[in-house]
């Protein structure tokens, strides 16, 4: 998904939405839509070959309680399954090159 905020200098917006009163500005083309909520600060997104989103949770994220770092994958908007749990954390990144997925875990 491509998005840029309002601000951004020369970008020529053709749609304006919001999502949680937080304003997006959107190319023609293109949409805005949340497949994922309730996350513990969410640090990266990876796409395999055969197109499935992941998402990595760092586990926690500052003035908070740490829990494990975990990898969400999508299912259908709104719903994912635990593809990894247990990551000590923070995660910090993951990509997915050719099919296999690598995660940054930990301090």
């Amino acid at each position: 998904m491509k998005w840029a905020l309002k601000n951004k200098k020369n970008y020529s917006p053709s749609l304006a939405l919001s999502i949680d009163e937080t304003p997006y500005e959107l190319e023609k083309g293109y949409k805005l839509e949340r497949l994922i909520t309730n996350l513990t600060f969410p640090t990266s997104v990876a796409f395999d070959n055969q197109g499935h989103i992941y998402f990595a949770a760092a586990g926690f994220a500052y003035g908070t309680e740490p829990e494990e770092g975990r990898i969400l994958k999508v299912k259908e908007a709104g719903t994912f399954s635990v593809y990894v749990a247990g990551l000590d954390g923070p995660v910090t990144g993951m990509t997915c090159p050719q099919g296999e997925l690598f995660i940054a875990e930990g301090n």
